[in-house]
């Protein structure tokens, strides 16, 4: 069966008198070159893989929180409880430290407005 040697009439009955019509026909046009459109490009999805980062460190950081206020420090290894506890802790302070630049970096985000003005050229990139 071949549907594009068949040809059905189809009518579509529209009210005389519409209620609403709206138009819109003002449109930009951006004439760019394809080089600087895909480092824009570019720029914007590294901005938008930093929003994801922060959910590692935040694991992390979780993870030795948990871990600390459920672990009974041992001494092992020829190092002291307290070297180990402190150890721990001076880790988790990094964890933390890394936590708040993941959070910050995610925080800097462009919207499409503002990439639509990069490509244009109005806003350049920071």
């Amino acid at each position: 069966m071949n549907l594009l040697s068949e040809s059905k009439d189809v009518s579509i009955t529209l009210p005389s008198t519409p209620s609403n019509i709206y138009a819109n026909y003002q449109q930009d046009i951006i004439i760019v070159d394809s080089t600087k459109l895909e480092n824009c490009f570019i720029k914007h999805l590294e901005k938008l893989e930093k929003k994801k980062t922060w959910h590692t460190p935040i694991g992390i950081l979780l993870t030795f929180v948990l871990t600390y206020f459920t672990t009974e420090f041992k001494d092992a290894l020829g190092y002291n409880k307290n070297v180990w506890e402190a150890f721990f802790l001076f880790i988790a302070f990094l964890t933390f430290c890394w936590s708040v630049y993941a959070v910050n970096q995610a925080r800097i985000s462009i919207s499409t407005s503002e990439l639509i003005d990069e490509i244009k050229g109005i806003r350049e990139n920071k």
